[in-house]
This record gives structure tokens, sequence and C-alpha cells, in this order.
């Protein structure tokens, strides 16, 4: 029942993906992540949402599911503004609100596929322990062709604080491939994102 119910999320991870891709001769998903920012999963990327609108809406929802009836739930936005400003916001509600987070970026050049931006985000955390959370980093992207499938890669280095009682500090990075799985067979509906990072 559990390899079911994972199978399930997966593949509608990947149709939802798919669906709302925006940028797809350059071959990349274009969603936000999970605290709201565009990019892949956990991973923000150096484009923005909408990047040849001057005004531009995304609303989404996500969860997170821990085990048993225990779901997290995750209403988010973004707004894109003037082509290269994009401000973004998240709450993580279960049994009340657990976190809110507020972001923004700023793209500072974008050639074709190529794009940098540079971005941060305040969380303030209310579950278990109150406790503040603020990043700031650096965004690469890059498109081009993998196997003849349009394909983005992302570099995000930055620095995260954390105050929580004590305060600390972290050097962070991530690093993320989103891909168009055979675009003529599938329209660029079907996108293969993958990433991985030291912060979420």
């Amino acid at each position: 029942m559990k390899k079911r119910i994972i199978v399930v999320i997966l593949l509608a991870t990947l149709v939802v993906t798919g669906a709302f891709a925006q940028n797809v001769s350059a071959g990349s998903a274009n969603g936000m992540t999970l605290n709201g920012s565009t990019g892949l999963i956990v991973v923000p990327d150096a484009r923005i949402g909408w990047e040849n609108a001057k005004v531009g809406l995304d609303i989404g929802y996500g969860f997170v599911w821990t085990g048993g009836e225990n779901f997290d739930h995750l209403p988010r936005f973004a707004v894109s503004l003037f082509q290269r400003f994009e401000v973004s916001g998240l709450m993580q509600l279960n049994d009340g609100l657990q976190n809110f987070v507020i972001g923004g970026k700023f793209q500072l050049t974008k050639s074709g596929g190529t794009a940098l931006a540079l971005g941060g985000d305040f969380e303030m955390y209310n579950s278990p322990v109150d406790q503040n959370s603020a990043k700031l980093y650096l965004a690469a992207t890059y498109g081009g062709n993998f196997f003849g499938m349009p394909a983005v890669t992302t570099a995000t280095i930055g620095w995260q604080l954390l105050e929580g009682g004590n305060f600390s500090s972290q050097f962070i990075y991530g690093m993320g491939f989103s891909m168009s799985l055979f675009p003529s067979t599938f329209k660029n509906f079907v996108y293969w994102v993958t990433d991985f990072a030291n912060f979420s």
C-alpha cells in the first residue's frame, strides 16, 4: 500500500510539474520550490516565474507526508514583477501555523538559457521551538541539451543564519537538474527534476 501511495505521489508530481511548465524551450519546469521561490524541488534557480510578462502570479499547493495521518500542507505563492524581480511566500500548516517563509529574488542577468540571480528568504518558525532563519544566495542556471533533450542545470550557493536560543550560521549549497523527457513524444509535459542541497 505504501509503495502505491509513493508511486501515485511521484506520478502526480511529474504531471503537475509538466502541466505548469512556462519555459518549455529551455527545458526548465520553472515551477515553485518547497519554500515558494521559483526553482526545482528545494533549490531555487536563477529564473523567475514569468520572464516574458511585466507582472505574473503563481499560486501553488504541496504537501509533505511524514507517515500515518500526519500531513503538512504547503500553500505558496510567487509574484513576478518587471521581468526581473520575484517575491514569494509559503505557509506550512499542520494543526495550525508551523512556519511562514517570505522571500525575494532579483535576476542579475539573463542571456538565452543562462541566468544569474541574487535571492534570499526569511523563515519564522512557530513549532516545535520558536526560531528564525534567514538565507542569502546566489543562483546560476544554464540551459542546454542532454542527449538531444532540453535540460537545465542550476547551482546555488549562499549563507544561512539561524536563531533559536543560540545564534549560528552555515554555508549553504545546492545543485539541481531539470530535463524535458522525450519532448517530441510527451509534448513537453513530462520532466525529470532532481536536486540536492544542505538546506530546505
